[in-house]
């Protein structure tokens, strides 16, 4: 995803977003726009493929809640274009209808009446090795590429953005935050996991049968059930890659600990750059972030290259390698990077492939595509009842509080004194997350670690979630990177509202005990 511009309002018509002004007015609403090309076939024959394949432009307002943002009604339709056409005529000459509305926006600016800024903290973190791109050096580089026709690039840089050459505030160096989807997910992480699994099996810790069947075999729950990995493929070695999409490779990373985790030595040095890896990822994915994490982040992804160029000094550090150097930093401009990933544009995508299979024509093609998505947002924006909701239950059953059991009435009558009747469910969903009665919450913390929470029973209360936890102590597995979950025999009634880290987890039997992977890392301190 790209920010194309950013602009600001409060009250009032203002021009393009600058520093200065959010000191000057401190109400201000500073509202993002997003950019994101994926090139995805349509067609539906190998023929058709090549030759319908499309160029799609998205955008989305940056300073609304996560939950909303990631909505695929949020994320707006700015250009269809044809992949033949973007590279006969260049993205100058395609993105030029809608570098002349941003800068419309970015001159004229919008009236929108007494609107509510969100604050954005900022945190300094120090440069890592590979120090970024500055707006004088890449001048020098464009000069360089353009000068120099024999060179297909220079470092990396082939032409001027032609972004930058439209827009007065926006710049190559500093508007561009990273995809973790690609960087990590489809590309550090099956890399390092094919590296990795090579040197296993022919260290005969595990054979490929083995580990393809622990894989195919493995209990996985709920969202890891939807996201489970695929087998890993006879030529991932020479390929130096496990394939599988995003949600795989992560699922896979998460859940190699508990297929493989005890016949691996603790201190196999590629165990432990695999772990590395695992860290970094629960740390980018993080939702939230404070100096101290960032500080970890960056100590972490160091250690990370340290430990790949011990391991296998006869790989070289990829483009992504250096990409990922600088997520602290980025972290620190564009707020948590899994709030910026490309993976809902990949979900926007389907919207037209199921077009374009229903239709059954690709004539006009483009149109029919733009005439549609624009219909649908028209319904979903003047049809109230159209909206996501809030909290979606399929099944309740009402029940007297005095029939609970003991240690649950108790705890419920604590909370809620004056209640007699609440509506029970086994599975209940709010704002797209889905939670089911065994699944486990991260609920306070103990020594900088956090504590869990087992589900036992859902409760809708005044149409609000209400968490009935079977509370778990937490130790950290080091060698699983994950943790070991015992009950402490408490019982705590908690709303959704009050949960510091909402994320549904899935705990695990293994020969340590009953373990927990975490999805991201998770902020303790308040």
């Amino acid at each position: 995803m790209v920010p194309t511009s950013t602009f600001s309002w409060s009250g009032q018509t203002l021009t393009s977003f600058q520093p200065e002004v959010l000191t000057a007015y401190p109400g201000l609403l500073c509202v993002k726009v997003f950019k994101s090309w994926t090139l995805f076939p349509v067609g539906l024959t190998r023929t058709s493929r090549k030759k319908h394949k499309v160029t799609a432009v998205y955008w989305v307002f940056a300073d609304i809640p996560a939950t909303l943002r990631s909505t695929l009604t949020s994320i707006y339709l700015a250009v269809l274009c044809k992949t033949a056409d973007v590279n006969q005529y260049g993205y100058p000459k395609v993105m030029e209808p809608l570098l002349r509305d941003l800068k419309s926006l970015e001159d004229d600016g919008i009236f929108v009446p007494s609107l509510e800024r969100s604050r954005i903290q900022e945190h300094e973190v120090g440069p890592g090795t590979f120090p970024p791109r500055t707006k004088s050096n890449y001048a020098l580089h464009v000069n360089a590429a353009l000068s120099d026709t024999a060179e297909a690039h220079h470092c990396g840089v082939k032409r001027q953005c032609p972004i930058s050459d439209k827009l007065s505030y926006f710049h190559a160096t500093s508007g561009y935050p990273p995809d973790v989807l690609h960087d990590l997910l489809e590309g550090i992480v099956p890399f390092e996991l094919a590296l990795s699994l090579n040197v296993f099996i022919k260290k005969k810790y595990i054979s490929l049968q083995e580990l393809n069947h622990s894989i195919s075999q493995f209990p996985y729950k709920w969202n890891d059930k939807t996201n489970c990995p695929q087998p890993i493929p006879l030529t991932f070695a020479s390929r130096k890659s496990i394939g599988g999409n995003a949600h795989e490779n992560w699922c896979l990373l998460r859940m190699l600990p508990f297929m493989i985790g005890d016949r691996v030595p603790e201190d196999d040095a590629v165990w432990q750059l695999l772990m590395a890896l695992k860290d970094v990822v629960e740390l980018v994915m993080a939702p939230v972030h404070t100096d101290e994490t960032l500080g970890y982040m960056e100590s972490k992804i160091s250690e990370h290259r340290y430990r790949f160029l011990d391991v296998f000094p006869q790989e070289t550090l990829k483009p992504k390698h250096h990409f990922l150097e600088h997520y602290p930093e980025l972290t620190t401009s564009f707020g948590p990077l899994v709030a910026l990933w490309t993976m809902r544009f990949e979900a926007k995508h389907r919207f037209f492939k199921r077009i374009v299979r229903q239709t059954g024509s690709f004539r006009n093609i483009l149109r029919t595509m733009a005439r549609k998505h624009q219909s649908m947002i028209a319904y979903h924006l003047h049809d109230a009842d159209a909206q996501r909701p809030m909290l979606t239950v399929s099944k309740m059953t009402q029940v007297a509080v005095e029939v609970l059991k003991d240690s649950i009435r108790e705890s419920f009558a604590r909370k809620f004194p004056r209640t007699e009747v609440v509506n029970m469910t086994d599975k209940v969903t709010i704002l797209g997350t889905s939670y089911c009665v065994g699944m486990l919450l991260p609920f306070g913390s103990t020594g900088g670690l956090p504590d869990f929470g087992e589900i036992l029973q859902i409760i809708i209360l005044h149409e609000s979630p209400v968490f009935v936890l079977r509370l778990l102590g937490g130790w950290y597995h080091e060698h699983l990177r994950s943790f070991k979950v015992e009950p402490t025999g408490e019982i705590e009634v908690i709303l959704h509202s009050e949960l510091k880290d909402a994320y549904p987890l899935a705990a695990y039997n293994t020969a340590d005990g009953r373990m927990v992977s975490l999805k991201h890392f998770i902020c303790t301190s308040d």
